[in-house]
């Protein structure tokens, strides 16, 4: 199974098999997808524009504070999408703990050598990366201090996620 599934949708379906899961700081990952919806917004025209609502107007039209904003405002749960998708919706009290019993295989993007040299030695078998995500043309490429703050407060619990396996890779 890959892509975009949830540990609890994984369970649903009764896959008894333990997980591979590579994790982004969740700044950044929110950084790329306030400038991926960004680019999304400002390469339409003036009359599809005024169609587009939700996270693309938002990412188009407001700075990334403002993006934040909306997000909350909203209620969309972008500052918890890998505590969603890796430990799911019930409160796990040690992060560390459930990575280990829970997942064969997990590390993050920093460090990604790191991640692949463990599942190479766990399988005994060769990984290569064959496909970076990347947006161009950034709007943002960089945070100020004052916006990584904001993005850190906002994406809390990913972040305490992120610390957990990052400390454990």
């Amino acid at each position: 199974v890959s892509g975009h599934y949830s540990i609890e949708e994984i369970r649903v379906k009764r896959f008894e098999k333990r997980l591979i899961t590579i994790i982004r700081h969740p700044v950044y990952r929110l950084l790329s997808d306030y400038n991926y919806k960004r680019n999304g917004y400002k390469k339409r025209n003036a009359i599809k524009k005024l169609y587009h609502g939700g996270r693309i107007m938002a990412a188009g039209k407001y700075s990334f504070e403002g993006y934040i904003d909306f997000l909350k405002e909203h209620e969309i749960p972008t500052g918890r999408v890998a505590t969603h998708y890796i430990l799911g919706d019930k409160e796990i009290k040690n992060k560390k703990d459930f990575m280990q019993e829970n997942y064969f295989a997990f590390g993050t993007v920093e460090k990604l050598a790191k991640f692949t040299e463990d599942l190479e030695s766990k399988t005994g078998r060769r990984t290569e990366v064959v496909h970076k995500n990347v947006t161009h043309n950034k709007h943002l490429p960089e945070l100020s201090h004052k916006e990584r703050q904001a993005a850190e407060r906002f994406c809390h619990e990913d972040m305490e996620l992120y610390a957990a396996v990052d400390s454990l890779v």
